[in-house]
């Protein structure tokens, strides 16, 4: 077996500006040809070109090791998965191991081992995607199981700092739909399904308040009626003391003519 390759194509000229090899065709653009096929047997193809510009690489992997890959039009299709070995860090929009000038479309679920910051985080709440919608009822026992804490996370606990938050497992005693066990059993937890339950418990303090507001109304205007009666009854007592005082004026005056009469009858 020869131990050379089988064809060998060399420029001329180190100072060459032409085209090396070039394939043409006198057929117009198609489907029906290729402009290049390598073959490792008669029927198994390795990497070819097709006549519309289509460039199928069937086996292997392709490997830069220089330089870089640029697409100005059509973009990527994978059918399978697509990894990134870089360990670039992000640090900015436009740093780490992939950088997209664009939006970016997730029609499944995204796993961020590190932190994830955004500008704005919204989640889906049409009315037309939801059903079995109830309110919310929070008890104070529940309220109170909510433990908010402080801790250090085990990795990168030098670069992230203290941070605040709860415990999933924790929450998962009181709430378990807002818990989600990972695939190695890792748990997480939807802080934003905290914040309705966290509304609901002020709404209810709130109504509490406004119950013990209107009692307490109820009662001042029950201690206003009160005093009211009793200044009423005071200034009564103090006629009624009048009148014994003048009755008593009176009887001492009777008592008296009652005396100069009798000594003037002896």
């Amino acid at each position: 077996a020869a131990a050379g390759p089988g064809l060998s194509v060399t420029a001329s000229s180190s100072a060459l500006t032409g085209t090396v090899l070039k394939a043409a065709t006198a057929t117009a653009v198609g489907t029906g040809f290729y402009l290049f096929q390598a073959m490792v047997s008669s029927t198994t193809s390795v990497f070819d070109i097709r006549g519309d510009g289509l460039t199928t690489l069937s086996q292997g992997s392709l490997v830069l090791t220089t330089g870089g890959l640029s697409l100005t039009a059509g973009g990527i299709t994978a059918a399978g998965s697509i990894v990134f070995s870089s360990t670039t860090a992000a640090t900015t929009a436009t740093t780490g191991a992939l950088q997209v000038a664009g939006g970016i479309g997730v029609g499944g679920d995204i796993y961020c081992a590190a932190t994830a910051h955004v500008q704005t985080l919204d989640q889906y709440s049409d009315l037309r995607l939801k059903q079995a919608i109830r309110d919310i009822g929070v008890t104070r026992a529940e309220f109170d199981a909510l433990r908010p804490v402080e801790y250090e996370w085990k990795r990168r606990s030098k670069e992230l700092g203290v941070q605040a938050g709860f415990v999933a497992q924790e929450v998962q005693r009181v709430w378990p739909h807002l818990v989600h066990a990972d695939g190695d059993g890792t748990l997480s937890l939807n802080y934003n399904g905290i914040t309705p339950y966290v509304v609901a418990r002020v709404q209810a303090l709130e109504r509490e308040l406004d119950d013990v507001n209107a009692e307490k109304d109820s009662l001042l205007h029950d201690v206003e009626l009160l005093k009211s009666e009793a200044e009423l009854a005071k200034a009564e007592m103090e006629r009624v003391k009048l009148e014994v005082a003048n009755m008593q004026a009176r009887m001492e005056r009777w008592e008296t003519k009652l005396e100069v009469h009798e000594a003037t009858v002896r």
